[in-house]
């Protein structure tokens, strides 16, 4: 698993984007965000708080936990599209 933050959050989008060539594996792409959450990748603390919040990708549905990584995401500098 690499140790940039930016490259993980990469390798996440590619295994939930159908057109990226990637094996389409949510356990995979899971680790990749939340590893890119644990090296402070914005955008990754956001989408991982809205997994969270609707309970999405086998998390357990948690409203204030995924507002509170949205929030933190945003405040680092997230652009949720």
């Amino acid at each position: 698993m690499p140790e940039d933050a930016e490259a993980c959050f990469d390798l996440y989008l590619a295994h939930t984007e159908p057109l990226s060539g990637e094996i389409q594996d949510d356990k995979i792409a899971v680790e990749y965000l939340r590893k890119a959450h644990d090296l402070g990748q914005p955008d990754a603390t956001f989408v991982l708080g809205s997994l969270i919040y609707k309970g999405a990708k086998g998390f357990d549905e948690d409203r204030s936990e995924g507002v509170r990584l949205m929030k933190l995401g945003k405040a680092q500098g997230a652009n949720p599209m």
